[in-house]
């Protein structure tokens, strides 16, 4: 196995040699090189997590397809850092397992020796700790698989079991007995800490946003665009504008003055957190349908589609909302959300497709065949895209 940019170079040499010399099939060459073009990137591609949270997210509205599409996908990520350079896509071989404990976890075992007999040590031991997390502990079997852990990790997993569980504090307790004592659990923090803010971030972010007018959203807009406004502050700042005169009964006023905001051309990145609370106000204020394009601006301008632009729990909220007020137009959405803002539809670009938001909407929106169709056409887009490696059949998970 190889990147696909140096197969396509490998075909394309075939190819010129077998023109040259008048052996082979030319033709069938080159097109080996150009599917090797279309091929599965080798650097940052993350689609075999679009595939996978796309398939553990169907599974919980209609099974029946989840262990072929497991089978499928499992041999192509075993692979995958055997043909990308592992840059954003060696954890899909962990992704895959936090999958399978979902939606297969009778597959995990099979995970566990697999990995064992590659000696691919932390995967093996990662199929365990999810094993531990999700194991009936009522079985014999897996009892006794309890009183082999030694590690702190597969010990953590059933220190967190016996938070809710009488029969897992018990095996806890035999086994810390065994072991002589647990070792206190790490907290570990991975976010960023906050700092202080500077004088001239807390002048700016202490104004009060009530003291703009209802009708002056240019004001609160230059107010948050200040070089000083810290970035964290800005979507509170907005709300609070945008919700006081809600409650004033001008909502009509402060909605008409965003609307003529953004329709100005003016540069909108520092205001478009508001979109989704923009959205809630017209709805009270104005009904569903003046509502409407609001919502539609806040999936665009939010990149909503994108699974690694934004939070999935603001997106989340958003296509919850959209299926709620708008599955009777379910159909209207995505097509009028994939088009791409005025900024760029100006210089040509193409409209937007979404991956595993796309699925989560349609499941949301009731539209579980759908849902069903568009995983499928994932799974095998996945497959398509490396059918040039020679990717073993995942046999070991029979």
């Amino acid at each position: 196995m190889s990147e696909f940019n140096e197969r396509a170079d490998q075909w394309t040499k075939y190819a010129s040699l077998s023109h040259l010399y008048g052996v082979g099939d030319p033709g069938s060459l080159v097109q080996q090189a150009s599917s090797c073009l279309l091929g599965y990137g080798y650097r940052k591609d993350i689609f075999a997590f679009e595939v996978l949270h796309s398939v553990r997210d169907v599974h919980a509205y209609d099974p029946s397809e989840t262990g072929r599409w497991i089978g499928t996908i499992a041999a192509i990520v075993d692979a995958i850092v055997d043909f990308t350079d592992c840059d954003e896509t060696r954890h899909a071989r962990t992704e895959i397992i936090d999958v399978v404990a979902r939606t297969q976890p009778h597959l995990l075992p099979k995970f566990y020796v697999h990995h064992l007999d590659a000696d691919e040590w932390y995967l093996a031991d990662k199929s365990l700790k999810s094993f531990i997390g999700i194991a009936d502990l009522e079985d014999p079997e897996a009892a006794a698989l309890a009183g082999t852990l030694l590690d702190h990790g597969s010990l953590h997993e059933l220190r967190k079991r016996a938070q809710t569980s009488s029969t897992a504090q018990a095996l806890l307790e035999r086994q810390t007995a065994f072991l002589g004592g647990l070792p206190s659990p790490v907290e570990r923090s991975y976010s960023t800490p906050d700092r202080e803010l500077t004088l001239e971030e807390k002048r700016a972010t202490e104004q009060d946003p009530t003291a703009f007018a209802s009708n002056d959203f240019t004001g609160i807009a230059k107010a948050v665009g200040d070089p000083h406004f810290h970035y964290s502050k800005k979507k509170d700042f907005l709300s609070r504008w945008l919700r006081h005169w809600h409650a004033k009964r001008k909502s009509r006023d402060a909605v008409a003055s965003i609307k003529a905001y953004f329709e100005a051309g003016k540069r909108t990145y520092d205001i478009e957190e508001l979109l989704d609370v923009a959205f809630e106000v017209s709805l009270e204020a104005e009904g569903r349908n003046a509502a409407y394009p609001w919502l539609v601006q806040a999936q665009i301008r939010r990149r909503g589609w994108s699974s690694h632009y934004t939070s999935d729990e603001e997106v989340e909220a958003r296509l919850k909302a959209a299926a709620r007020v708008y599955q009777d137009r379910w159909k209207d959405f995505i097509r009028d959300t994939s088009v791409p803002e005025e900024y760029f539809a100006r210089r040509g670009a193409s409209f937007s497709i979404g991956f595993h938001h796309l699925v989560r909407f349609l499941l949301v929106a009731g539209q579980i065949a759908e849902a069903m169709k568009v995983t499928a056409a994932f799974v095998s887009i996945f497959e398509e895209e490396t059918e040039d490696q020679p990717i073993s059949e995942a046999t070991w998970l029979r």
